[in-house]
């Protein structure tokens, strides 16, 4: 049916086929299974009435047929395939003849996490689901975790968060804390800074004990005030860096499981000469990528 139903909270994942939407898939189940929450997958079939359905001897109305069975094949397939590995798990699917963004974006309204593949299938549907990755983390109302090309390689078990030291990061770091604890990982606090050495040094690590340091120590202290006693079981580690941030997290990202990255709404003056850390993560970084809206 050309409806979706989207439980309050639920781990929404769009499909489409492809290997990188099951590895988006599989990543979605698991998460959901951690935060005990249902999952949903949906697909996207697209505009049903484009200019070349109505061509000279095109069938429009068995083709129409043919992609609506196609979808339901697929989704069901996958959720098949989801409750043979997690047997407990409440799964639900639900396609839609809409463009992929925009059935995801609509979704993310009900939705508590919305997870995608990095790219999709075929030369042409790369470019536009390249494109669905990030407009979509650049309009969800939910969380958006963008499962990267080895992600599911990658043999580390933690997660990467990054903040400014502004109140907009705190709800970014509270998912960040969340995400760890679900998954009994540490947390690794990355705050970037720019001083006259970064310019000559690069990108890199500081000494955080270095007394050079102690007011932004001191910020990264306040931002994480309270969220250590409400997650005492989640380690944390807090590493200083001078240089951009993008170039920071891209850095750190192999050695992580989860980066977790906050979104701006409007393009700020800075996004625009220094270019969008969560663009670049989502782009290139090596580990799941998870982008939370920012108000």
């Amino acid at each position: 049916m050309d409806t979706l139903q989207i439980p309050s909270g639920a781990v929404v994942v769009g499909i489409d086929g492809s290997e990188h939407s099951t590895r988006a898939l599989a990543w979605a189940a698991d998460q959901a299974g951690r935060d005990r929450r249902p999952l949903v997958i949906v697909h996207a079939l697209g505009v049903l009435d484009p200019y070349w359905l109505v061509q000279p001897g095109v069938d429009a109305q068995a083709l129409k047929e043919s992609m609506i069975a196609g979808a339901k094949e697929v989704l069901a397939e996958a959720r098949d395939s989801v409750i043979a590995e997690h047997p407990g798990l409440e799964v639900s699917i639900g396609w839609k003849s809409a463009d992929a963004r925009h059935l995801l974006i609509e979704a993310s309204e009900h939705a508590g996490l919305v997870v995608v593949g990095s790219r999709g299938r075929g030369p042409v549907k790369r470019l536009l689901l390249g494109s669905v990755s990030l407009g979509l983390t650049r309009h969800a109302h939910a969380p958006v975790a963008v499962v990267r090309p080895g992600a599911d390689e990658n043999a580390n078990d933690g997660v990467l968060v990054g903040v400014d030291g502004t109140e907009e990061s705190l709800p970014t770091l509270d998912y960040a804390f969340r995400i760890a604890a679900s998954r009994g990982a540490p947390l690794t606090v990355v705050h970037c800074f720019w001083d006259y050495e970064s310019a000559v040094l690069g990108a890199g690590l500081v000494d955080g004990d270095n007394e050079r340091y102690a007011e932004i120590r001191l910020v990264v202290a306040e931002t994480l005030a309270g969220f250590r006693e409400k997650y005492p079981d989640v380690p944390v580690r807090v590493e200083l860096a001078r240089g951009l941030a993008d170039e920071v997290m891209l850095g750190l990202a192999d050695k992580n499981d989860v980066a977790v990255v906050g979104s701006r709404e409007r393009s700020s003056l800075s996004d625009l000469i220094l270019g969008s850390v969560a663009g670049a993560l989502v782009e290139h970084a090596s580990c799941t990528v998870i982008v939370v809206p920012r108000s």
